[in-house]
């Protein structure tokens, strides 16, 4: 009887740890589905944002797209007046005359003008 009572002791001894292994894997399962839901919910977050940042993405290609068209336009017409300013700098630079490179005198000094008699309030100078 001696070796019963030793052995029910010895099994509710065993018993005993086994339910306190019990509710610590409950304790650690517990822990472990509250991450995962801590985590997938973090997961989605970061889903989330990753959409917004790949809008925000499209969004600013979009605007430097526009703005580099932009200023390939205006370079080009900067480009295009600057060629039409030169020959036309050109063009009117070969078309005027020096008129004293050429000869050409005023023929009037303001000494003429003297013996000519203005209406009142005009000068000559």
């Amino acid at each position: 009887m001696a070796e019963a009572r030793e052995a029910l002791e010895k099994a509710i001894k065993e018993t005993m740890q086994l339910r306190e292994r019990t509710v610590s894997a409950n304790e650690t399962a517990s822990k472990a589905r509250e991450e995962a839901v801590f985590y997938k919910d973090a997961a989605a977050e970061l889903d989330k944002e990753k959409s917004l940042v790949k809008a925000d993405l499209a969004y600013a290609q979009e605007a430097y797209r526009e703005v580099k068209e932009e200023c390939m336009m205006s370079k080009i017409a900067r480009s295009a007046t600057e060629k039409d300013g030169k020959k036309a700098n050109g063009y009117f630079k070969r078309k005027q005359k020096n008129p004293q490179a050429h000869g050409y005198r005023c023929s009037f000094h303001p000494g003429v003008f003297q013996s000519i008699d203005f209406p009142q309030g005009t000068s000559v100078y």
